[in-house]
């Protein structure tokens, strides 16, 4: 996961109509004052189950998800929740059952496959996101990336495993529920 700084005015153009919350729980000096959070998140899952009247099961899906914490979604000024900007993920049924409840979904394909990222060596990781057409025969066809990341982990302190849990776990505004006052809570346990 990623948590970057963007500019304030970017982050409320990406909001569209919901307002913006100052963002708490982050580090001093962290942001700047005209600075906002956007997370990127890159996931790769196992043993992935579900019931809706009968249970589904994926062995692995890998994703990636763009999300802009600390809107005001319930418009009252003070409760934040997370607003997902857009979302691939490389398996079409699950991206499909996902888009039939209002996810913005799009089918993605991810180097590495089967796993969260490449180990470059030397403390440096990195994880491709691409769209397009995939050829069959095992390499990449006419792909188009999406974006490109190359990391290493954060020093010590900059933000703290609990920073992104907290993160993680602000409800989504749900776009799957419109006009119920619904939302989705992700937990994550460690």
């Amino acid at each position: 996961m990623h948590v970057i700084p963007i500019k304030r005015a970017f982050a409320q153009q990406l909001a569209g109509k919901y307002k913006l919350l100052p963002p708490t729980g982050l580090p001093e000096g962290f942001l700047a004052p005209d600075e906002h959070p956007f997370i990127v998140l890159a996931q790769y899952l196992t043993d992935i189950r579900q019931r809706m009247g009968l249970e589904l099961r994926v062995n692995e899906l890998q994703g990636s998800y763009f999300y802009i914490p600390f809107v005001d979604a319930a418009n009252d000024g003070r409760t934040p929740f997370l607003m997902s900007y857009q979302s691939w993920q490389s398996q079409l049924i699950p991206r499909l059952v996902g888009s039939l409840y209002g996810a913005n979904l799009k089918l993605g394909y991810f180097e590495p496959e089967h796993k969260a990222y490449n180990d470059l060596g030397s403390g440096q990781y990195s994880f491709q996101n691409f769209v397009g057409l995939n050829n069959p025969s095992g390499s990449l066809g006419v792909l188009s990336p999406v974006f490109t990341t190359r990391f290493n982990r954060a020093p010590r302190g900059q933000l703290t495993a609990q920073n992104f849990k907290d993160l993680l776990t602000t409800p989504v505004r749900a776009t799957m529920y419109p006009n119920t006052g619904r939302c989705v809570r992700f937990e994550y346990v460690s």
